[in-house]
C-alpha cells in the first residue's frame, strides 16, 4: 500500500457547522461539514436530529481518522505481518476510504 498517494478528498481540517431557518411552521436545519467556506456535505433530513449531530461529527474527523489508519498501517507494515488481523482491517479500511479494493 502506497501512503504517499496523494489524496482525493478533500484535505482536512473539516469542522461541522449548525444551521436553522424557523421562519414560520417550515422551519429547517441541517448540520453541514465544512473546510473553510466551503462545504463538504451536509445532513439530508429537513429537521436535524441527534444522530445527525453525530454523524456530522464522525465524517467531520473522517481525514484525521484516514491518516491515523495510515500512520497505523506504515507502522505495522512489515513482510511477516501482512496477515495479522489489525493489518488486515487496516488495510481494508484505507482501501474502502480510497474507494480501492483491498
Amino acid at each position: 500500500m502506497n501512503s504517499e498517494t496523494k489524496a482525493k478528498h478533500t484535505p482536512g481540517p473539516w469542522h461541522v457547522a449548525y444551521y436553522s431557518s424557523h421562519e414560520g411552521a417550515g422551519g429547517t436545519s441541517h448540520y453541514s461539514i465544512k473546510h473553510g467556506e466551503k462545504t463538504i456535505l451536509h445532513t439530508p433530513n429537513q429537521v436535524a436530529t441527534d444522530q445527525d449531530q453525530v454523524n456530522a461529527r464522525i465524517a467531520a474527523a473522517a481525514p484525521d481518522l484516514l491518516a491515523a489508519l495510515k500512520c497505523a498501517y506504515a507502522a505495522l507494515d512489515t513482510a511477516e505481518n501482512q496477515e495479522i488481523p489489525i493489518l488486515v482491517r487496516l488495510r481494508a479500511a484505507i482501501a474502502r476510504a480510497e474507494k480501492a479494493t483491498p
